[in-house]
Formats: structure tokens, sequence, C-alpha cells
């Protein structure tokens, strides 16, 4: 079984050989075992529950152990981590925009984010290329080659990942 948070892709089995190597605690896991914590915050947060999940099901905890886990790993990621401080340094910031550019900007959020989600994920702006990129080739005539290189050399413009 394999879940994928922000194009880090999460092996249950990875969780499950953690804890078979002592990992203890969801901090533990997040943070040394899959290193997702320094890797990315905001994923180590989203991907919390499914991982306290399987190390409750390995450990055997009751209820109560895995919100305390779910609740000192949250913690962790806000405190050690810089989820707040990102956060607190992000409202510091003064922001001198009209009322039609504030909407005009929420208008754009909202267009790049579909899942309705609160923030727009790396999935999201890959997905906002595509078509701008669509659009592009369309309209302007520029050939695969280019694009390609341009926008992903892994990929040809040709392949299911770049159809709108």
């Amino acid at each position: 079984m394999v879940f994928s948070i922000y194009n880090y892709i999460l092996n249950v089995f990875q969780i499950r050989y953690g804890v078979r190597e002592y990992a203890r605690t969801a901090i533990d896991m997040i943070a040394r075992r899959l290193r997702l914590a320094f890797l990315n915050v905001q994923a180590a947060q989203e991907a919390l529950p499914g991982i306290v999940d399987i190390m409750a099901e390995e450990l055997h905890w009751s209820a109560e152990e895995k919100k305390k886990q779910h609740r000192e790993a949250s913690e962790f990621l806000a405190q050690e981590m810089g989820q707040m401080v990102n956060r607190a340094s992000r409202d510091k910031i003064p922001i001198n925009l009209t009322k039609d550019e504030i909407q005009l900007y929420i208008k754009r959020f909202r267009i790049i984010d579909k899942d309705k989600k609160g923030y727009v994920s790396i999935n999201d702006i890959r997905r906002g290329l595509k078509v701008c990129i669509y659009i592009f080739r369309h309209l302007s005539g520029t050939s695969d080659i280019f694009l390609s290189t341009f926008f992903n050399y892994r990929y040809p413009l040709t392949s299911p990942i770049h159809r709108c």
C-alpha cells in the first residue's frame, strides 16, 4: 500500500519497518525515519494521521495514545520545524494591494486551487503549467522539442501527462 503527499511517496511498509527498527513515536517516524518533517512540513502534517494510524496498529496504541502522538507531532512540526515561524513571519510582511488587486489574486488562486484545499500544491502548479504549455504550443506553433526541453525533459509532450 502506497500513499502520496505532495509527490512524496510513502510506502506503508516503510512505516512498518521503521516501527520494527524501534521508532516508538510519531515524531521519530516523521523526522528521523522518513525525514518528511525536514523535507516538507506541510506534507508531514497531512501525512501524520495515516502514519499515526499505521503506528497505532503496529504498536497497539489506545485511542488516547493516538491522540497524544498526533498532538505531540503536530506541536513538533509547528514549533521545532518552523511551521508557525513561517506563518508568523508571513503575517508581519505588509502588503499594499487595492481591493481590486486582492479580488483578482483571489480569483486566480481559486482557479489554481481546483480541489479547494486552501493552498496551492505542486500538483496544482503542474496542472496549471500543462494548460499554459498546451495553449502556448497551439497558439505559437512552437516545436515539441523546444517545449519538452523547456518544461520537463523527462516527458515528451505527447505523453498523457501533458494532455489537457
